[in-house]
């Protein structure tokens, strides 16, 4: 029952639940005059992970055939925090016993929005985790979908700078809005298909129909072991992209690691490599199989920051000088005055 929360935190908390795990959340959004007019951010490019401003992504737009209509939708964007990202990357180099995909599981009640949607179908497309269902209807026997929708949001205050007949609602029925706003992509390459229409079914699920609390929370605790226990032989035939660790599968590229994929029979098949995550600071590439450098790792030196903080102090040295010069010229017109007035005085003594 999660309605979501900051991106870059989800982003973080993937990474730290799922050490091996190295991602990038990809979005876009749609170019319509409304949102290029009022829409003000700076996001990271793809290519370098360098700033790019919203002019750059909006100008940048790619007309996208969805059935019967066409949007346009802005050049793709990486979300990230790259001061997150930094300590993310000291910290699981400092791990010393880091968890495997199938020592890890995430319980979900299917119903998640936003950050905490993308941390889970992230998780899943990179295979950083073991996926459990619970709640959901019992009564309906269908693919039980890990969360429903993983696009960022805009939430009423926002919505009334697109347009303002959201203040009406707002302000007659106070209605509180919140609206799907980026649209999020595992592959940059295609933004055909939002993930947000794409389905991704748990693992496993297990039979319970309470909302998760302290009362309940050793339920919870037996039902993971018992996945653990299931998965050292056992797998999941549904989620091809977790994989057993096995140190002694090896691949072209010494930073490129993998393991045991899940067989048509549902247990690991040992006979069969396939590569899988990458070392510290690389990103796994799923369509080409490669490792490549993750650049968002990068703190970028702005030099315009710098030229910034050498002209305030420039000024202010000016500043400075101007002032005790001004000051100056103050003491001198005011002696001028003195000496004029003392010469006054001194003559109307003198009368």
């Amino acid at each position: 029952m999660n309605g979501g929360g900051l991106v870059d935190i989800s982003e973080f908390l993937l990474e730290m639940i799922s050490p091996y795990t190295s991602i990038n959340y990809y979005t876009s959004i749609r170019a319509t005059q409304s949102i290029k007019n009022n829409y003000r951010s700076i996001n990271s490019g793809i290519s370098k992970c360098k700033a790019v401003s919203q002019i750059d992504i909006l100008n940048n737009a790619k007309p996208i055939n969805y059935v019967n209509e066409t949007e346009y939708i802005s050049e793709p964007f990486i979300i990230v925090n790259k001061n997150l990202r930094k300590k993310s990357d000291e910290i699981r180099k400092s791990l010393k016993h880091k968890k495997k995909p199938t020592e890890i599981i995430v319980f979900t009640d299917g119903f998640s929005f936003s950050a905490t949607s993308m941390l889970i179908k992230y998780l899943q497309y990179y295979g950083g985790g073991i996926v459990v269902g619970y709640f959901g209807n019992p009564k309906i026997n269908t693919t039980f979908d890990s969360s429903l929708s993983p696009s960022p949001i805009i939430k009423i205050d926002q919505l009334i700078l697109l347009n303002q007949n959201f203040k009406e609602l707002k302000r007659k029925y106070n209605i509180n809005l919140r609206f799907a706003y980026f649209q999020s992509f595992t592959d940059p390459n295609n933004i055909s298909i939002p993930l947000e229409f794409s389905v991704t079914p748990i693992d496993e699920k297990m039979e319970l129909y309470e909302n998760f609390n302290e009362s309940n929370y050793h339920i919870f605790v037996e039902k993971a072991k018992e996945i653990f226990a299931k998965y050292q032989k056992k797998c999941s035939k549904i989620n091809k992209n977790l994989v057993a660790f096995n140190s002694s599968c090896t691949f072209k590229g010494e930073k490129v690691h993998g393991g045991n994929p899940c067989g048509n029979d549902g247990e690991w098949n040992i006979s069969e490599c396939v590569p899988s995550y990458c070392d510290d600071n690389y990103i796994f590439d799923k369509k080409t199989q490669k490792c490549n450098f993750d650049n968002c790792t990068i703190l970028e030196s702005n030099i315009y920051y710098y030229y910034l903080i050498l002209i305030i102090i420039l000024l202010s040295l000016l500043n400075i000088i101007g002032m005790m010069i001004y000051g100056c010229a103050i003491c001198f017109c005011c002696s001028k005055k003195k000496i004029k007035i003392l010469d006054e005085n001194h003559l109307l003594n003198e009368d």
